[in-house]
């Protein structure tokens, strides 16, 4: 679905994106993925509004993980292709 990863493009969709190797909680999202890119300008509400967004589109699902209290979020097989083609196209430019 080419449209959907022209819109995953944008900086805090990709760098919510990259980050996602593992279900993580959006607060941990927002950490790690200005950690990998620290000119970025992201609040913990941004990446919650951008996951509601991804869950919408099928992008994330939510994880409950045992022993902690707030939803976690994983990339979808759908995601994961997108992350890999982000990741790729981060490599050549």
């Amino acid at each position: 679905n080419w449209e959907l990863y022209g819109w995953l493009c944008f900086s805090h969709r990709s760098a919510i994106t990259k980050a996602l190797d593992e279900p993580l909680q959006p607060s941990t999202i927002k950490r790690k993925a200005r950690s990998q890119n620290p000119r970025i300008r992201m609040s913990a509400n941004n990446v919650r509004d951008v996951i509601r967004s991804f869950h919408v589109k099928g992008i994330v699902q939510p994880v409950r993980v045992p022993q902690k209290k707030h939803v976690h979020y994983k990339l979808t097989n759908q995601g994961k292709e997108f992350q890999r083609l982000l990741v790729s196209a981060e490599g050549r430019a």
